[in-house]
């Protein structure tokens, strides 16, 4: 199996099962006939720019967060990471409080992200509301933001 394949693997696995830990995905893999150590495995998460996100069951799991951010202006990725003080959602709203005065230019990166699950982004001087189009969406787009400030 060659490492694509193997990233491919953990793809379909993380999106089948709630994943907390790399010992279950080395398990799975096993499962599927796959000897890796979890050393590999670590390295693959890294590689693939995994992440642990809370659910609301309170367990982690990991998630794959799409990398959009290649294809936006560093300028406006830079005023982003600076200006946003917190991040935060409930059902289907996301709020993002920034710097006063940042909330523009911070929702105008939100907006260039062309996420097809966000219907609208408001900011005001300090606060940005999204709202998106379902509540099972809701915490995908909050984890892809919540990216974009590390």
């Amino acid at each position: 199996m060659t490492r694509s394949q193997r990233h491919m693997k953990i793809l379909e696995i993380i999106s089948a099962f709630d994943i907390e830990t790399q010992e279950e995905i080395v398990s799975k893999l096993k499962d599927a006939g796959y000897e890796f150590t979890q050393a590999t495995i670590s390295r693959d998460i890294k590689d693939m720019g995994l992440v642990k996100v809370l659910m609301e069951n309170k367990h982690y799991k990991y998630v794959y967060v799409d990398s959009e951010i290649k294809n936006l202006s560093n300028k406006l990725l830079n005023v982003f990471k600076e200006s946003v003080l917190s991040i935060n959602y409930s059902v289907n709203n996301i709020v993002i409080k920034t710097l006063s005065g940042s909330a523009s230019p911070a929702a105008a990166l939100v907006d260039k992200l062309n996420i097809s699950s966000i219907l609208g982004c408001i900011a005001g001087d300090d606060t940005i509301i999204i709202v998106i189009d379902s509540i099972a969406n809701t915490q995908e787009v909050y984890v892809k933001l919540l990216e974009l400030t590390k």
